[in-house]
């Protein structure tokens, strides 16, 4: 057996929290998840595979420094998948098994362009705002393994018996991910012992997201006529939907709920200057929201500006239609204008997140606003992530593996609601 057939494949890095002394690691959920997936690794494997194909530490994982094992495990494998909970995040140990990892990925990279072989899989959901600089830059969008992936996570899928085909997908797509990644990049071995200045924090997050929130609404000015003008004001910023039930305008709804998730909230109206960065936004400046009044819809250049915003990929733009106190003409009516909306935003229309759709189909109430926003910020994030970050290349695609040389430096002799059991 050669040097690269006694390393493990795969590496899984999770959180420590004590087991109860009456439950076995057997029926732990996090066993069970483990060698799941360890059979589908082991079946997408196209080599032979050579044990060990997986490693993951069952035992208490408060201790520092590492055991010997673990260190050595992580400074041979091929693939690291942090288990990304709020609480890895703030474990010791997960830090220092990322950083003792990212070490080997730095060393190589300092002298070829090299795609970190790390593959995160979500325990329980994480806020992107809440995701350390450290793995900010791994391509990471839950929503694309389904929703029920990216609300409830490994431990929700898991759990729940009614999401078991969700979870078994969940498992494919991410075995194949790791089959994949660790069959292009073989990163050399690291040094097997642990130094005083391997990092045991992560650095916390990244910093505050920019994010957009762009109103296009009617002005007091420009107002059809026989429209209750109450709602409006001199600027599109200054619209209420809910008056007289809300005193706030929406925007400023929305930038107090989108700064209490720990954005930075840009607030802009949907002039000729911002909708023309959109379409030429192939690189996503942040995630945003765009606040449509439906009855905007009946003027031309707004209803050409929607329906072209639709028809572009900009999915890190969410729309929100708030819909409340309607006027009595016929283009106040609740069917007219879903109809409206549906025609315009087509292609947004057939999204079956049920967030999405209801954030479509007219919000009639400053309470509903304020629960359908955070979601919709959440969908936004995660999707401006993905895009900004390198994509893997599609599971099971042809690749050459990429054999990196050695560096010096290692032959000098020198990761709903948080669960009960481990992330």
């Amino acid at each position: 057996m050669n040097d690269m057939d006694s390393r493990p494949y795969f590496f899984v890095s999770h959180s420590s929290v004590p087991i109860s002394q009456d439950e076995t690691q057997a029926n732990s959920l996090l066993h069970r998840i483990y060698h799941d997936l360890l059979s589908r690794v082991i079946q997408f494997m196209v080599e032979t595979a050579s044990p060990p194909v997986g490693f993951i530490e069952w035992r208490d994982r408060s201790t520092m420094p590492p055991p010997s094992e673990v260190v050595q495990a992580v400074m041979s494998c091929r693939v690291l998948v942090p288990l990304y909970s709020k609480r890895y995040f703030e474990d010791r140990r997960c830090a220092a098994e990322w950083s003792l990892f990212q070490r080997r990925v730095e060393e190589v990279d300092a002298r070829h362009s090299v795609t970190a072989p790390i593959v995160p899989a979500i325990w329980t959901p994480v806020d992107v705002a809440e995701i350390p600089e450290e793995a900010s830059a791994i391509p990471f969008d839950p929503i694309e393994f389904g929703s029920a992936y990216a609300e409830h996570g490994l431990y929700g899928l898991a759990s729940i018996e009614r999401f078991r085909p969700e979870y078994l997908n969940t498992l494919d797509i991410l075995a194949k991910r790791i089959v994949d990644i660790g069959s292009r990049v073989e990163l050399p071995r690291g040094r097997n012992t642990f130094t005083d200045d391997v990092s045991a924090t992560f650095s916390g997050p990244a910093g505050r997201f920019p994010l957009r929130i762009i109103i296009s609404a009617w002005t007091s000015e420009n107002l059809p006529e026989g429209r209750d003008h109450r709602p409006y004001g001199t600027s599109p910023l200054q619209w209420n939907p809910y008056h007289p039930n809300s005193t706030k305008s929406i925007g400023e709804s929305a930038a107090h709920l989108v700064r209490n998730l720990g954005y930075d909230a840009r607030l802009v109206s949907l002039d000729d200057t911002t909708f023309n960065g959109l379409l030429a936004e192939n690189v996503p400046e942040g995630p945003g929201l765009l606040i449509l009044d439906p009855t905007m819809l009946s003027d031309p250049d707004t209803a050409a500006r929607v329906r072209a915003f639709d028809e572009l990929r900009r999915p890190w733009i969410r729309v929100m239609i708030p819909m409340g106190v309607r006027g009595t003409s016929a283009s106040d009516n609740l069917e007219h204008l879903q109809g409206h909306i549906e025609s315009m935003l087509s292609r947004r229309s057939r999204e079956d997140r049920l967030s999405v759709k209801e954030a479509l189909s007219g919000i009639p109430t400053v309470e509903a606003f304020e629960a359908i926003l955070p979601r919709l910020v959440e969908i936004a994030s995660r999707q401006y992530l993905r895009a900004r970050t390198t994509a893997l290349p599609e599971p099971g695609r042809a690749s050459s593996r990429v054999r990196l040389p050695r560096p010096a430096l290692f032959d000098n002799g020198r990761g709903g609601e948080e669960n009960n059991e481990r992330p």
